[in-house]
């Protein structure tokens, strides 16, 4: 099969979300396999920093900003590209371009923040959970933890859908989202969970298409909720 030729799936045929991301991923696996690719490719310097903590802090350092800022960048890229994907376009180079100028800032402004938040949640969860005293702060917070990452799912796509919107914007858009259809968020989140099992069993995986399959099912699932 020549390389970036369609599968032959039709990803306009109406499915459930789980089904339809991965109608819409094999209808044009190769193009989503070098997005993948060209996304997770980003955290290669962040690798090397890890790999090596004997190398000098004004080398390390520079390539830990360098593949967040990367990562963050182009996770608003994937975004645009898996929304257009599921609105039956073809995915190519300048269409490529075009979503990078359109939502590689954004994503730095708004994805970063965001998932940063996680990091600080984290922190602060080890930090309160080795203090018994703070037992209740300690479970205030880890129920934030929860809250955030379920609305998570939404973040990418709300980001591809409003560019311009704020990142206090976005949090509070997918919050009513949640609410709205908790039970199949779960379901579907379910889905994600398990994907990025597979992932991080396989690092090949995730180089190649894990994190394009998490887009694919969590832009399904907002398209049905926007509905």
């Amino acid at each position: 099969m020549p390389f970036f030729e369609n599968t032959g799936l039709d990803p306009n045929v109406e499915r459930g979300p789980v089904w339809a991301a991965f109608a819409t991923l094999f209808g044009q696996l190769e193009r989503f396999i070098v997005l993948n690719i060209a996304w997770a490719g980003q955290s290669i310097p962040l690798i090397l920093a890890l790999m090596f903590p004997d190398w000098p802090l004004w080398i390390r350092i520079p390539l830990m900003l360098y593949s967040g800022l990367a990562l963050a960048a182009l996770a608003g890229v994937v975004y645009g590209l898996v929304s257009a994907a599921v609105d039956g376009e073809t995915l190519n180079i300048d269409l490529a371009r075009d979503y990078f100028a359109k939502l590689a800032l954004p994503g730095i402004l708004t994805l970063a923040p965001l998932y940063g938040l996680f990091g600080l949640l984290i922190s602060l969860a080890t930090w309160t959970g080795s203090n018994p005293s703070l037992f209740i702060l300690d479970v205030l917070i880890r129920f934030i933890f929860l809250i955030a990452l379920v609305c998570s799912m939404y973040w990418g796509p709300l980001l591809a859908e409003s560019p311009s919107e704020s990142f206090i914007g976005i949090a509070r858009r997918s919050l009513t989202l949640v609410w709205r259809e908790p039970g199949r968020t779960l379901v579907v989140m379910g889905v994600v969970g398990v994907t990025l099992v597979i992932g991080a069993i396989s690092i090949g995986g995730v180089f190649l298409v894990v994190p394009v399959v998490v887009a694919l099912l969590q832009t399904h699932m907002y398209v049905v909720i926007r509905r």
